[in-house]
């Protein structure tokens, strides 16, 4: 009889320890032992590795092969990888930027593809998964206000530009959905608002009453009392008014809204600059250019403006080419088109899936995600392959 080769231990730990490992890596923990340039060249040479030997040996692993082959997601991603790698190897000027550009540009496919594989081989019980990403929450959530102590020393007064690691919060929030315990759920709900509101950054903001709204729209479709559910509701909705009012005005002295007042004046943080400039330079490119990119963060460099285009759908037109960005509309479109079916598999996931994508479609369209801060959304897509993987696992066994 012949041996069914299975699927050995130390991928389900390769890929459980890759987050944690692009988390610190990424926000440059090992700075603090060499130089920051140093360290960062480290973890795009790690990461880069990584990547391939995942890819290598998905390829070698017929069971894996097997199952990703029938995935329309998983088809895109690769694809995507494909032209990233291209894009990577004819835009840089040496071997360290094509490392960076391609751990930067595959980083959230990769942890996708490496999610979806253990949902459907179910390599991972969910009560391992879910203190994993809880704890990375909470570590964020320090991070922010460890953020916010450093900037308040250094620059002697509130600013929203280094707050960016707010977004690590904002991008793990969705997991904490998952949690059964209701006291856990609402405790790192609370911690992770104050987090976001003390960070003072409009498309977090904006990301996370979305998130809150859509959560309290399913937990009234949940099978519960109707008195208990606007009770709960109601009581939620005063609570994080007095705590939004109080931290604005005694605490960030009407930081929160004078941004947001200041918001049109200031043309939407200048963004409708920012996309002009870009969409004028894409047109000044050859043909090459305009079909695979100019390389990552190209115009971040190139731009005149050295800002990032605040926009991941035009940032990708410009660093990766047309060809990219149908792509990743055609991923996106079909990440829509799975909301029902994973609603209907579960309701946590459901509302922990459609968090996410809220999120997604939130930042990506006013901020930067998918290369400039590629350590955040992997925790994005990972819920995404993990959630899309369990899904399709209830579907085979009903069908």
């Amino acid at each position: 009889m012949r041996k069914v080769r299975t699927i050995p231990n130390i991928f389900i730990i390769f890929a459980v320890l890759y987050i944690p490992f692009v988390y610190f890596g990424q926000l440059n923990m090992s700075a603090y032992f060499m130089s920051a340039d140093y360290a960062a060249a480290i973890v795009n040479y790690i990461g880069a590795f990584l990547n391939i030997a995942a890819f290598l040996f998905i390829f070698s692993n017929k069971s894996m092969t097997s199952t990703i082959s029938k995935s329309v997601f998983v088809r895109l991603l690769f694809v995507w990888i494909l032209l990233v790698s291209i894009n990577s190897l004819f835009n840089a000027v040496d071997a360290g930027r094509i490392f960076k550009d391609f751990n930067y540009g595959t980083m959230w496919a990769s942890h996708f593809i490496l999610y979806y594989i253990l949902a459907r081989k179910r390599m991972l019980h969910n009560n391992f998964i879910k203190p994993v990403f809880v704890a990375l929450l909470l570590l964020a959530v320090i991070m922010t206000f460890i953020s916010f102590n450093a900037l308040m020393a250094s620059l002697g007064g509130l600013q929203a530009s280094g707050f960016n690691a707010v977004y690590f919060v904002v991008c793990l929030l969705p997991w904490i959905f998952l949690v059964d315990r209701n006291w856990l759920k609402i405790s790192v709900i609370t911690i992770a608002i104050v987090a976001v509101l003390i960070s003072q950054k409009r498309t977090a903001l904006l990301t996370l009453a979305l998130q809150i709204g859509f959560y309290f729209i399913f937990y009234f479709k949940s099978k519960r009392n109707f008195c208990s559910k606007v009770i709960v509701v109601g009581v939620s909705v005063f609570c994080l008014v007095y705590v939004f009012n109080y931290i604005n005005d005694s605490y960030l002295e009407g930081g929160i809204t004078t941004r947001f007042e200041r918001a049109e004046s200031d043309n939407m943080g200048s963004r409708f600059v920012i996309w002009s400039a870009l969409l004028s330079k894409y047109e000044e490119s050859n043909t090459f250019q305009k079909l695979f990119g100019h390389g990552c963060e190209s115009f971040l460099q190139e731009g005149g403006l050295y800002l990032t285009a605040h926009n991941d759908y035009l940032e990708t037109l410009y660093d990766f080419g047309i060809i990219n960005l149908m792509v990743l509309i055609l991923f996106v479109i079909c990440l829509l088109k799975r909301v029902k079916q994973v609603l209907k598999f579960d309701f946590k996931y459901g509302t922990a899936y459609l968090t996410s994508l809220i999120a997604f479609l939130s930042i990506a369209f006013s901020s930067h995600l998918l290369f400039i801060h590629p350590c955040s959304i992997v925790f994005i897509t990972a819920l995404w392959g993990y959630s899309i993987g369990e899904s399709e696992n209830i579907i085979k066994i009903e069908q």
